[in-house]
């Protein structure tokens, strides 16, 4: 059954359910809905497996931590039909971890289940932040390191940081929340700026 596009507020954000997506003009009219300053969370929706969040990035953040908190994202994965079977460790990343494209990219490619949009092109970490949102992945589920292999035909970006990380990965662990993780992050990062 195909539902129509719906709006409902939730600790100040609009949240938009749309099965098969919304028009340009029909998106347009959400915004009008939302405050001055307010910015859509693509993020937060792949995470609740919505179309769009849409609020000003306090609110946002508010949800984020409402929904991380109350353990509602976790039943969500573990009942999505893809991951039956799944390790509660893999479905606890995808339910709580700090994910961004590049390391959603990064499950996709390396788990086989389709979390990412794989017709688009598959971001490599640009940032600090983007490169620990993999390593946590790759810390929280230690079963797909044996398969980072399979990110070097994704791109020669890819290729450039799995050399990297394959040599600098158990440091990049270990220096997580700790003050060494800038510097290793930045030694990670150097090659792809060639790309950039």
């Amino acid at each position: 059954m195909i539902t129509m596009p719906s709006t409902r507020l939730r600790s100040g954000c609009l949240v938009i359910t749309a099965d098969y997506g919304m028009s340009p003009k029909e998106l347009a009219g959400v915004f009008t809905q939302a405050p001055a300053g307010a910015v859509m969370d693509l993020i937060l929706a792949c995470r609740m497996r919505v179309f769009a969040v849409i609020g000003l990035p306090s609110d946002l953040l508010r949800l984020n931590h409402e929904l991380t908190d109350s353990g509602e994202l976790l039943a969500v994965y573990a009942n999505d039909p893809r991951l039956l079977g799944a390790k509660k460790h893999v479905i606890h990343w995808l339910a709580n971890g700090a994910r961004t494209r590049s390391s959603d990219a990064l499950f996709t490619a390396l788990s086989g289940l389709n979390f990412y949009d794989t017709k688009r092109v598959m971001p490599t970490p640009k940032t600090s932040k983007e490169l620990e949102s993999c390593v946590r992945l790759l810390s929280a589920c230690p079963e797909l390191q044996d398969r980072l292999w399979k990110m070097r035909s994704v791109s020669e970006k890819w290729r450039d940081l799995i050399f990297r990380l394959e040599d600098q990965l158990d440091d990049l662990i270990n220096a997580l929340d700790s003050d060494e993780w800038s510097r290793l992050a930045k030694e990670a990062l150097t090659p792809l700026k060639a790309f950039a």
